[in-house]
């Protein structure tokens, strides 16, 4: 209910606002700053004409704004996340306001570490609102904004589930096991090709690629197995890379590229291996760049970038590991963000952003997520696009984290 005189230094009107307030402690007034930012009228006041310095406890002379970054970088330091919470994530200033010089401190310097430029903004675990315990993981598969599929541990059924718009409920509409031409072995991956189409990885070593004969009102099923040209082991991963296209990785350390040919009916398949320059270990996981290009994760602790030479028709592959920054163990996750970036996870604990650079036409990491900047304590073995600025990482630690790109969502 302060009014602030709009001739009043901004400097001043803070110190006035802070004691009459009396507020104490450095959290209470970092806090209150923050909703002023949002809210206060007086922000809003020509900043240019404000030339009164601010004296300190010890007498320092500051300016406008280094007086209200001291006071608020202890508590945004160590707490990125109420930049979120205090709603500060939804203002946007131009570099040339003076305000502008406040946030450009606060998302490049203050909270940009050397290597990351994301924040933890969330941490679910058992003790959040909805649950008590934790359940194994599962694929999951999304076929439309109201149906999506499901797998089991240690189970060989898939559970196709739609959302009843009259009861305002999910309901199992259908499952897809043995008896139906499905898998006789856990079903480990799946990936969506259309609305009516999608394909299942087992431990049976064998893909089923399943499309709904509308007529029939049934899923029916393709097998490809070693007999189609398939792979030798576990399947491990799966991913699409059109509606007639998509990938698998397998334990045998093979990738393969399934591509349907209309005109003969069937599946073809190109296999990348460690003569093409592929993994040499187990391939866990998978993830869609473009429709010519996707990356993979292996057990030998690296990434590949596959890309389609249109020219010379073959893939081609650019290898992503410790040397380059990359992860020390395991890769067992991978999402993408957008064609020229994604996100790894790793046995090693730790969370990776790789960018593509336009300009050296190279992968870099550009950011490390580990337990410095508020991420899991054990391996990570699923990650989440939620959109090209936010995604979201499943842990062993029995914790999932949000994670944010706090520097591309402002404009300073």
């Amino acid at each position: 209910n302060l009014v602030i005189n709009e001739n009043l230094p901004i400097n001043t009107a803070v110190q006035i606002i802070l004691d009459e307030q009396q507020l104490e402690t450095l959290e209470e007034k970092a806090r209150y700053l923050c909703e002023l930012i949002v809210n206060a009228d007086f922000l809003q006041l020509d900043l240019t004409t404000q030339t009164e310095d601010f004296k300190t406890q010890e007498g320092e002379s500051v300016s406008t704004i280094t007086s209200l970054v001291k006071i608020l970088t202890p508590l945004l330091k160590n707490n990125p996340e109420l930049i979120y919470e205090l709603g500060l994530s939804d203002i946007h200033y131009d570099e040339a306001s003076p305000y502008g010089t406040l946030v450009n401190y606060i998302f490049n310097d203050l909270l940009r570490t050397d290597d990351t430029m994301f924040a933890c903004t969330a941490t679910l675990d058992s003790s959040s609102q909805a649950r008590d315990n934790l359940h194994p993981a599962y694929p999951l598969a999304t076929l439309s904004p109201t149906c999506f599929i499901s797998g089991l541990p240690h189970n060989n059924t898939i559970k196709v589930w739609e959302y009843n718009t009259e009861t305002k409920r999910w309901k199992r509409t259908v499952t897809l096991d043995a008896a139906k031409g499905g898998h006789i072995g856990t079903v480990t991956s799946l990936a969506t090709l259309s609305p009516t189409c999608f394909v299942s990885g087992s431990l049976d070593r064998r893909i089923k690629v399943w499309t709904y004969n509308a007529e029939t009102e049934q899923w029916e099923c393709a097998t490809l197995g070693f007999a189609q040209g398939g792979h030798v082991n576990i399947i491990r991963s799966l991913t699409a890379l059109s509606p007639t296209c998509f990938v698998s990785g397998s334990q045998d350390h093979t990738i393969k590229v399934w591509t349907y040919n209309a005109q003969n009916l069937q599946w073809e398949r190109t296999t990348l291996g460690t003569i093409h320059g592929g993994h040499t270990e187990a391939v866990m996981s998978l993830a869609t760049l473009s429709p010519t290009c996707f990356v993979s994760g292996s057990w030998d602790n690296t990434i590949k970038v596959w890309t389609y030479n249109v020219k010379n028709l073959q893939w081609e592959c650019t290898t992503l590991g410790a040397a380059q920054g990359g992860h020390t163990n395991f890769v067992l996750s991978l999402t993408a963000l957008s064609p020229t970036c994604f996100v790894s996870g790793s046995h090693d604990d730790i969370v990776k952003v790789w960018v593509y650079n336009t300009t050296t036409k190279k992968w870099a990491c550009t950011a490390t997520l580990g337990t410095a900047q508020g991420g899991h304590t054990n391996n990570v073995p699923s990650l989440a696009t939620l959109s090209p600025t936010c995604f979201v990482s499943g842990s062993s630690d029995k914790t999932v984290k949000i994670w944010k790109n706090i520097r591309k969502s402002y404009t300073v």
